[in-house]
């Protein structure tokens, strides 16, 4: 099994005759970034976006800071760029392991390792009410890795997101709401929009 890579991978893939292609995706995936890491810090606490992309970006903080939107928003970038690194591989008992090791998250299981947009979002809700941003990381993973798209909730619909959690009736939300999908970047319901 191939281990996860520390440098930046080549956003390039070898196609027929050898000429090469972009990875569309995965440029997407890197160019929003700092908007991933984002809206995942904000499923637990609330941190302006310019704050959230200048660590992301930098790997510095900003004055006025608490220690633990410093700690928390750390981790999620630290999730983030492992998540970028190694998209190629599956999420694994050994993937798992390593973000629940980022979050210091408890013994928790490994969700089902299928690749589908509604095996993500299973995982996530599954995770959600022990470590939210090892749910939102494994469906992010999860998504990536099948070139389905990002779990990528609005802080503005946290609240709302809780609230369908409760009743039972999330995943619908998440489907339309919560994930933007790969190459445009879009959730469904902005993509009716258009």
């Amino acid at each position: 099994m191939p281990s996860c890579p520390f440098a930046m991978k080549d956003l390039t893939r070898t196609c027929e005759g050898g000429a090469f292609r972009v990875d569309a995706d995965m440029m997407l995936v890197r160019q929003l970034e700092d908007d991933c890491v984002w809206k995942t810090v904000n499923l637990v606490s609330p941190v302006d976006f310019g704050v959230a992309s200048f660590m992301a970006k930098e790997g510095l903080t900003s004055h006025g800071m608490s220690v633990r939107q410093v700690d928390l928003l750390g981790r999620v970038c630290d999730a983030w760029s492992m998540l970028i690194r190694c998209e190629s591989l599956a999420l694994d008992e050994r993937m798992f392991n390593r973000y629940r090791d980022i979050f210091s998250s408890p013994s928790l299981a490994l969700p089902n390792e299928e690749r589908s947009e509604d095996e993500a979002i299973r995982a996530f809700l599954a995770l959600w009410a022990s470590d939210r941003l090892l749910a939102a990381l494994c469906a992010n993973h999860m998504l990536v890795h099948a070139r389905i798209g990002m779990l990528a909730v609005f802080p503005s619909q946290v609240a709302e997101l809780e609230q369908t959690i409760e009743r039972g009736n999330a995943k619908r939300f998440l489907r339309d709401h919560g994930i933007e999908l790969f190459p445009t970047g879009l959730t469904r319901e902005e993509l009716q929009r258009i």
